[in-house]
């Protein structure tokens, strides 16, 4: 059998986060059904124009929050740092 894979990594996989991004934390709240996972982009992963695919330049970060499907019963959260871009698609 293979070796065993860890939470985070498992959750990547389940969840889909491309290649680019990891998941840092998971913070389950059972009595509002919510499970909210931090994302951040993988140490040197290139900010790219999700129009274009052209890698630009990041100029801040705000942190976000958004809807993703469900899992298990579980209202399903992103919570992550957002870079702005010189990139306006």
């Amino acid at each position: 059998m293979g070796g065993a894979m860890d939470g985070l990594k498992w959750l990547e996989s389940v969840l889909g986060l491309g290649p680019d991004w990891r998941a840092t934390e998971v913070m389950p709240d059972a009595g509002r059904k919510d499970l909210r996972v931090r994302v951040e982009r993988r140490a040197g992963a290139a900010l790219r124009c999700p129009k274009c695919g052209q890698e630009c330049r990041c100029y801040d970060t705000r942190e976000r929050k958004w809807r993703n499907l469900d899992a298990w019963g579980y209202r399903t959260f992103f919570v992550c740092g957002c870079r702005g871009s010189t990139e306006r698609g």
